[in-house]
C-alpha cells in the first residue's frame, strides 16, 4: 500500500498573493466576497494544528459563513438554524440549494450548507443562504 503524502499546512494564515494563486480565477470571486461584509469581521483561523485556514467572517457574535480556500476554487460553508432550514426550503432560497439543504447533516448548531464558488456569478448563492439565515434570526429576536 503506498501512502499519500499529507498536504502541508502552513503556519500563518495565506496571504492575498498565495490566495490568488491558490484560487486562481476564483480569487476575484473572494475579494467580492470578503469586501461585501459591511459590519462583518472576517478572521483567518485554524481550529487545529492539522486542520487547514478557514476565513471565519462574524457579525457580533453569530458567524455569517466560512470559507476554505481550495484549488481552483472557494469553498463557502453557511450554518443554518432550525428556522432557517425551514425558510429557505419554503422558496427563501433558489431552488438549485434544496438538495444541499436536505443533504447537509444536521448538528445541534444547524445545518452546515456548503457551495463551490469559481467565480462571481457563484456568489449569488451564499447571498441568499446569509440572507435567509440573517432574517430568520431578526424575527426570532424580535418575536422575544
Amino acid at each position: 500500500m503506498v501512502r499519500r503524502a499529507k498536504p502541508e499546512i502552513a503556519e500563518a494564515p495565506p496571504s492575498d498573493a498565495e490566495m490568488a494563486a491558490v484560487l486562481g480565477e476564483a480569487y476575484h470571486a473572494f475579494q467580492a466576497l470578503v469586501s461585501q461584509g459591511g459590519r462583518a469581521v472576517a478572521e483567518w483561523r485554524r481550529y487545529s494544528k492539522k486542520t487547514p485556514w478557514v476565513l471565519k467572517v462574524s457579525e457580533g457574535k453569530r458567524a455569517l459563513f466560512y470559507a476554505r480556500p481550495d484549488s481552483g476554487r472557494l469553498k463557502v460553508t453557511v450554518l443554518l438554524g432550525g428556522k432557517a432550514v425551514d425558510a429557505a426550503l419554503a422558496g427563501r432560497v433558489s431552488k438549485g440549494l434544496h438538495a444541499s439543504i436536505r443533504a447537509a447533516k444536521v448538528f445541534p448548531e444547524g445545518r452546515p450548507v456548503s457551495v463551490r464558488i469559481t467565480r462571481p456569478s457563484d456568489l449569488r448563492k451564499v447571498e441568499e443562504l446569509i440572507a435567509v439565515k440573517l432574517e430568520s434570526t431578526t424575527r426570532t429576536r424580535a418575536g422575544r
